[in-house]
């Protein structure tokens, strides 16, 4: 198991970011916070040895954006990494968490909300961390934030003052797209319990 100090400075850097009074974007994980984190969650039963996961699956880490399902974009590469049954797991506790409609994605062509698209941003937010902790890419620390970023907006709407300070804590970033899908403080941290196997 990582050493104990190490795990509670990741469990920070997680809790900075889904403090609902006070969010602190991730900026990044050190080397000893990545190794360990690689420890951790190997010894947990995931693969994230890029020589294990081949060529096919590093491509897919690196270039797939969507996942809408376990069998196309980022589904391939996440089952490789935590196995079916664990990835059906997530995706549940995903979709259970951010049950409720405000949370679904808006359809561009009917302006109604898509069903069954309640967990996307939890799906993808996920996704970055575990493809983070593969290949040490900074490129998917962004959206691990914009995603809260987006959340706090939304749950934020019409208070002038709150919305002025959540968009200077995240400044660093380029603002959210419409299309970004959110996910909740709260999911965030239950997505963390789970992968470290905390949350049964």
């Amino acid at each position: 198991m990582a050493p104990k100090d190490i795990r509670e400075e990741i469990d920070r850097i997680i809790l900075n970011l889904v403090n609902s009074e006070n969010p602190y974007p991730i900026e990044f994980f050190s080397f000893d916070q990545l190794t360990a984190m690689r420890v951790w969650l190997t010894i947990l039963g995931y693969n994230l040895d890029p020589d294990k996961l081949g060529p096919k699956v590093m491509r897919q880490i690196r270039e797939e954006t969507q996942f809408r399902s376990i069998t196309t974009g980022r589904g391939p590469a996440m089952e490789a990494i935590l196995g079916k049954e664990t990835l059906e797991r997530l995706i549940n506790l995903c979709d259970d968490s951010m049950q409720g409609e405000s949370t679904k994605i808006v359809s561009n062509k009917t302006g109604e909300p898509i069903p069954g698209t309640e967990g996307r941003g939890a799906h993808q937010w996920a996704a970055d961390l575990l493809f983070y902790v593969v290949t040490d890419d900074p490129k998917f620390i962004p959206n691990l934030n914009r995603r809260v970023w987006k959340w706090l907006r939304k749950s934020n709407a019409g208070n002038d003052e709150a919305l002025r300070i959540i968009d200077t804590t995240f400044l660093a970033y380029e603002p959210p797209t419409k299309v970004l899908a959110s996910v909740s403080q709260e999911t965030v941290w239950a997505i963390w319990l789970f992968l470290t196997g905390r949350l049964v």
